[in-house]
């Protein structure tokens, strides 16, 4: 029998450029998917992180105590859950929204609902000088260094978020305003409810500092309302309200109506 050397061959060039470019073919199929399918998982576990915070917060309000939710966001010692009150992705710990719910600001979503710019805007701008004043405590000065007065002015608390954003405000979304039965360019604008330091959001033609109070559109914790025709109503009434009897004023259906 003749033995036959078989002789043993590599890739040639051609071959291997052709591989690797069926490779990097694959890779650019298979790795958006894979990207895609981990934001997917962890914008469901932010969620789910969500959901087990505000059950934990509604355990401790039903037994009475007199725990915040900010205590519980901040779970010290694993006291209230097991695991951190964080984004999954971005790992920054969860925020309070309207001061009985939370957000997560690199998904966009909350313990309401989605996240809006309105959301975002009251969380961001209006809340977040709230707690910068509230911090200050007695110290007047503080104060003053802050705001330039020595004392808590929903005026001048406006010209403060008005200069901080350029001198202007946001414009409010046409697919609001057509739900509301409302055309042409609205901006919403602050409003602090004098004595509780309610936030609120109202739409106003004017793209100014100085406000004119009357106005068909508001925007609390996170829902629109429309004032019927038939209510007369300016949003210094507010003042000197509780944030519960403001609650029941936008919730009366016989004064407002929730729009979309």
């Amino acid at each position: 029998m003749n033995d036959i050397n078989h002789k043993k061959r590599g890739f040639t060039l051609i071959e291997l450029i052709v591989v690797i470019a069926v490779l990097a073919v694959l890779a650019l199929l298979i790795v958006p998917n894979i990207t895609g399918y981990i934001e997917s998982s962890q914008k469901v576990t932010c969620q789910d992180n969500i959901n087990t915070i505000m059950r934990a917060y509604k355990q401790e309000t039903a037994l009475d105590t007199k725990v915040s939710l900010e205590e519980i966001v901040n779970n010290t010692d694993g006291t209230y859950f097991a695991g951190a009150a964080s984004c999954p992705k971005s790992h920054k710990k969860y925020e309070v929204l309207y001061g009985y719910g939370i957000y997560c600001d690199e998904h966009k979503i909350s313990s309401f609902g989605t996240l809006t710019i309105y959301d975002e805007y009251i969380a961001k701008e209006m809340a977040d000088l709230n707690k910068k004043i509230n911090a200050c405590g007695t110290d007047k000065q503080c104060i003053k260094d802050l705001l330039g007065v020595e004392f808590k002015n929903n005026d001048i608390m406006r010209e403060y978020i008005f200069k901080k954003n350029g001198n202007t405000w946001g414009m409010i979304d046409p697919e609001t305003l057509k739900n509301a039965g409302m055309a042409g360019t609205w901006y919403y604008q602050p409003f602090y409810a004098e004595g509780s330091w309610t936030e609120i959001l109202f739409a106003s033609t004017n793209n100014t500092s100085s406000a004119g109070w009357n106005s068909d559109l508001y925007f609390f914790e996170g829902q629109w309302y429309k004032k019927k025709r038939e209510y007369r109503f300016s949003l210094p009434s507010l003042n000197g309200l509780s944030t519960e009897a403001i609650r029941n004023t936008f919730n009366n259906s016989s004064n407002f109506e929730k729009i979309k």
